[in-house]
């Protein structure tokens, strides 16, 4: 991806079938290194990880 001048860069799928929305934050090389899936209207977040948490 390259140098990106402190910009997140954040990848978003949605699965419209089961209303659920999946978010991908990609690091400079475009690896996900946080994730957070929201599901329903309400958004209500069932899953959130981050790749530095998980290494810990």
């Amino acid at each position: 991806m390259g140098h990106n001048c402190g910009l997140t860069t954040w990848l978003r799928i949605c699965y419209e079938d089961e209303d659920l929305w999946l978010y991908f934050e990609a690091d400079d090389e475009g690896w996900a290194v946080r994730q957070v899936e929201a599901l329903g209207q309400d958004w209500r977040r069932v899953t959130a990880a981050s790749l530095e948490e998980a290494l810990a």
